[in-house]
Parts: C-alpha cells; structure tokens; sequence
C-alpha cells in the first residue's frame, strides 16, 4: 500500500484481513485516517516510493 505524504507516494507494507472484490480490511501497518494512493489498478502498481501523486479531493472517512 502506498501513502502519501507532502505529495510523494511512499510504500508501507500492511496486514490485511476480511477482503472482498473492491474493498479489504487493514489491520496493521498504518495508522487509522492516513491518505493512501488509489486509482487505476495499472497506475497504483507503476508507483515507486518517492513518486509525485497528485490529490484529487479531500478524503471521505465514510469510505
């Protein structure tokens, strides 16, 4: 899983639990609220740490 930070994707590797076809439990690794890299499967697995990533909105803690 990537996190971002001052706009820089950087890896965190992360245990997860219950997963489904969109959506998967992370129980340890990062802490609760942290922003994460989302998009395009493609894009996501072409990032490497320090890479620019560019904010979209303001995260929806409902998600």
């Amino acid at each position: 899983m990537f996190v971002v930070r001052d706009e820089q994707a950087w890896f965190v590797p992360v245990e997860t639990g219950i997963a489904g076809d969109r959506y998967f439990e992370v129980l340890s690794g990062i802490d609760a609220g942290a922003l994460v890299a989302i998009g395009p499967f493609d894009a996501v697995r072409a990032l490497e740490d320090g890479d620019p990533v560019r904010i979209d909105a303001e995260p929806d803690a409902r998600r």
